[in-house]
């Protein structure tokens, strides 16, 4: 999951490199106000907490792809026939389980506001 937020002068995504999983973590590491500067324009903004939305990361979907393509080949090396077949069900369920609970995570970022002061 990566955070972000579009810069108000260049409309630019800003990405934000903490680890907080809820809003709550983050209003915990930097508070309901911080300033960030835009990657794109440079500008300094301040940005509040409801600001920040979440989505899935580049990263994860890549690792996604890799698991699929390792476990593919692993089982298709090594289990080629009837066993291909029971065993292959193993690495999509650990995909879709990663997704999901990434999904999950997402929306529980972005559902949750603290509210503007």
């Amino acid at each position: 999951m990566e955070l972000y937020a579009k810069c108000p002068i260049c409309q630019n995504e800003t990405f934000f490199p903490v680890d907080a999983i809820t809003r709550v973590d983050l209003y915990q590491q930097k508070g309901s106000h911080w300033e960030e500067a835009c990657m794109n324009c440079g500008a300094v903004h301040a940005y509040h907490l409801d600001d920040i939305k979440a989505r899935v990361s580049p990263s994860r979907k890549l690792l996604s792809i890799l698991l699929i393509g390792f476990f593919l080949f692993l089982f298709l090396g090594l289990l080629f026939g009837v066993g291909l077949i029971l065993f292959s069900t193993i690495p999509g369920y650990l995909i879709h389980h990663l997704k999901q609970e990434e999904a999950n995570k997402i929306h529980r970022f972005n559902s949750y506001q603290i509210g503007r002061e």
